[in-house]
């Protein structure tokens, strides 16, 4: 994490390691990166690695990882030589639809700042692992994928507040469909817009259906990043 000016936040070290051996208790290693430098699915690459080479050295096995099959630098590379030109405008016109979606008109107990911050405030809460294990099995009764059911679940929630029909949210993706991002750790995610239309009453059956539509549909344009693409649209983020 990082606090302060913005110019702070970009200070090194981007990434630190700190590992934890307090007498009669397991040792604990901590890892704290900038975002940067790496996304949800790099974590889980890192944890799996990190994890193989204790267990290695442990069993005193030799240690077999994947080789890197490319760096950040290349995926960047690679990101702006692919997307440019007819393929780019292909892209946007998948999402043209939603170049007249209204934003969220979420009530506040005070205007929004006209200049934005770098301080910021997160509020999040952890569902149990019975909870998750309900939800895939809900899921897997309608046909969807869990990513479906917990979108139509926040535009429900989301309409009820704003009294909106026309919800648009943002469902984050992995972005590592092509063969050399399997493993890769560095900045490759993104999010997808999902729009649901609740104006007519839909059962939650049709919204998880609709959602999950959306969603395969979307993964054939996930390499877009979400900033080229609100730009390109003109969104109103909430």
């Amino acid at each position: 994490g990082g606090g302060g000016g913005g110019g702070r936040m970009l200070e090194p070290p981007l990434f630190r390691a700190i590992v934890s051996a307090p007498p009669g208790n397991p040792i604990e290693l901590f890892l704290v990166t900038h975002a940067i430098l790496c996304d949800g699915p790099s974590m889980a690459t890192l944890r799996h690695e990190l994890l193989s080479i204790c267990l290695a050295h442990a069993q005193g096995q030799p240690l077999e990882l994947p080789p890197v099959r490319t760096q950040p630098a290349d995926h960047a590379r690679e990101q702006r030589r692919r997307l440019q030109g007819p393929r780019i405008e292909r892209l946007v016109e998948r999402w043209r639809h939603l170049e007249l979606a209204p934003g969220l008109a979420l009530h506040t107990d005070r205007p929004r700042a006209p200049k934005r911050l770098p301080s910021v405030a997160r509020c999040g809460w952890l569902l149990s692992a019975d909870r998750v294990a309900r939800a895939g099995e809900v899921a897997g009764a309608l046909g969807v994928s869990i990513a479906a059911l917990w979108a139509v679940a926040a535009s429900i929630v989301l309409s009820r507040f704003t009294r909106q029909s026309q919800i648009v949210i943002g469902v984050e993706v992995s972005n590592r469909a092509r063969p050399e991002l399997q493993g890769f750790v560095g900045v490759a995610a993104g999010a997808v817009p999902v729009s649901l239309e609740l104006g007519a009453d839909p059962g939650f059956r049709e919204l998880a259906v609709r959602a999950d539509a959306e969603l395969r549909a979307a993964a054939a344009a996930e390499e877009l990043p979400h900033e080229k693409l609100a730009q390109e649209l003109r969104l109103q983020r909430s």
